[in-house]
């Protein structure tokens, strides 16, 4: 059998990539039937393609009751990414949280791994408080992750996820340290040829988000702010306009708008129903004015370019109609709560369509590009 390489942040693989880079494991310690290999090779061709239903019954095919030997605990692995894919979110939970606990102490890189993807299956759960645990553990073995991850991606990841969680001074702290880790990762790769599209590929996922839905316990602040912190990572993927990465993060900064509207709109229980109405429009019209003023902070970079790069150019024609139904909504909600009105007050929206947008220390960081060296 082939030597078994860690490949993140996607799948465990049995042959390295040139594309994606690995870390190496050693050998298995037991020998591998050929039927076992060649649905672990059908998983693997179909997490490739990004077929996932397939790549789940493959690696399901190998899993056991008891996993113990370094192939099967990459079969749990890889079957955990499959489910991550098919946004199974309780199952991929399952199946790294299993493969962490197995691995551990046996199989560092294995268990340094399925903590970090595990963080992934707690954000899709809308669980942040674990998946920031989950990360924090995966710090702890971050010598075992390849230098993506180690160095730029996870740091940004515990960053967005203090900055999810209320923490802005915390969330500075690591998002620096992802800033650092960009400039050592572009001086390691400054001899490769694939360098613009590993840096690209790697500031994609330092913003990419695997909730389907922001998370019930954030404050509408904390939603605007967050957002605000990804869309200006992912907004430098898109500016150095590398396929398919760049068309990626455009996709993925359309997608924290619409995950907003998923937003569960807390309540406070009420048998009035014109109150239960007032209470929810008053959280509904908090969300709308950070959605405005965060689509305000990305039009600060709609400069005129000599090239022109279609893909921003799509950016800001969808987000200028996110924003128009955004206050038609808003005007809309003036009637059924007085706080729009103290909201546009506090929030800076003037009634011919103009946002006055405060930025914080956080976000401001977050869109300058790194300006020092790592230290030493």
């Amino acid at each position: 059998m082939k030597r078994l390489i860690i490949l993140l942040p996607f799948v465990l693989v049995a042959c390295a990539s040139k594309k994606n880079g690995g870390t190496e494991v050693s050998r298995p310690e037991v020998q591998v039937s050929p039927v076992l290999e060649r649905k672990f090779n059908e998983g693997l061709m179909a997490l490739e393609r990004e077929d996932y239903a397939r790549a789940a019954k493959a690696f399901d095919g190998i899993l056991v009751d008891q996993p113990t030997s370094q192939f099967e605990l990459i079969s749990l692995f890889n079957s955990g990414s499959a489910y991550e894919g098919l946004k199974q979110c309780q199952t991929a939970t399952d199946r790294f949280r299993r493969a962490a606990l197995l691995s551990a102490k046996r199989y560092p890189r294995i268990e340094a791994g399925a903590l970090f993807r595990l963080s992934f299956a707690y954000e899709c759960l809308g669980q942040s408080a674990k998946s920031l645990a989950s990360l924090i553990d995966a710090q702890v073995r971050a010598e075992y992750l390849v230098d993506d991850v180690r160095l730029a991606e996870l740091p940004a990841r515990i960053a967005l996820t203090y900055a999810r969680l209320g923490q802005d001074e915390k969330a500075m702290e690591y998002f620096e340290k992802a800033q650092a880790g960009i400039l050592a990762l572009s001086k390691q790769l400054s001899q490769r040829s694939d360098l613009k599209e590993t840096l690209v590929k790697t500031l994609y996922l330092m913003g990419k988000s695997s909730q389907r839905s922001i998370d019930a316990v954030l404050s509408a602040e904390d939603v605007g702010r967050t957002i605000k912190m990804q869309q200006a990572i992912l907004f430098r993927a898109i500016d150095l306009n590398v396929a398919p990465w760049s068309v990626r993060a455009k996709d993925e900064i359309l997608n924290l708008y619409k995950g907003i509207w998923q937003h569960p709109h807390d309540s406070a229980v009420d048998d009035d129903p014109q109150i239960r109405d007032r209470s929810l429009a008053t959280n509904e019209t908090r969300l709308i004015t950070q959605v405005l003023s965060a689509i305000e902070d990305l039009n600060a970079f709609k400069i005129p370019e000599g090239t022109p790069n279609r893909i921003k150019e799509q950016l800001f024609r969808e987000l200028e109609l996110i924003g128009k139904s955004a206050r038609l909504r808003f005007e809309s909600l003036k009637e059924l709560t007085p706080l729009s009105l103290e909201a546009e007050r506090r929030e800076g929206i003037n009634p011919p369509g103009k946002i006055k947008s405060e930025i914080t220390d956080l976000e401001r960081k977050s869109r300058s590009p790194p300006s020092q060296k790592p230290k030493k």
